[in-house]
């Protein structure tokens, strides 16, 4: 099995994201996170590492959204990293696949749609007390994950 180890769920937690996960053990490769509006989504693929992708509405263009990692460059544990996730649509996406992204509201909106049972398994940095909730903290916290 290739879960999502916790010292990840905890760091992207430190850095102020809500974690959410299916309550399946077996199905706890992936996660989603999110700062309450947006929503990205990280998995740990058995064959290419860690990957960051976009979350939006399911269309048959773009289905749920758009890869932003291939496995062979490193997720950046930053805030600024994880947030790369919340963009539309990256830039070698054409016109098309642009024009039907339709963005999740906010997490409520996702849960209610969304065919993945996941519950929150990390609230955002609250749950860390020995991190400092100081938002230029959190902006400049640095942490590499090598596993």
């Amino acid at each position: 099995m290739y879960n999502i180890p916790d010292e990840t769920l905890d760091t992207i937690a430190a850095l102020g994201f809500d974690v959410y996960q299916n309550p399946d053990p077996h199905w706890r490769s992936y996660a989603y996170f999110t700062d309450g509006k947006h929503i990205g989504y990280f998995e740990n693929d058995r064959f290419r590492g860690f990957k960051l992708s976009t979350v939006h509405i399911a269309n048959k263009s773009t289905g749920t959204g758009f890869g932003l990692t291939d496995g062979t460059e490193t997720v950046e544990f930053t805030r600024e990293g994880l947030e790369r996730a919340f963009i539309g649509a990256p830039v070698w996406a054409n016109s098309v696949e642009r024009d039907s992204v339709r963005k999740f509201d906010n997490m409520e909106h996702f849960l209610k749609c969304s065919f993945s049972q996941v519950e929150c398994v990390r609230n955002g940095i609250d749950e860390y007390p020995h991190f400092q909730r100081s938002e230029d903290n959190v902006q400049k916290r640095k942490i590499r994950i090598d596993w």
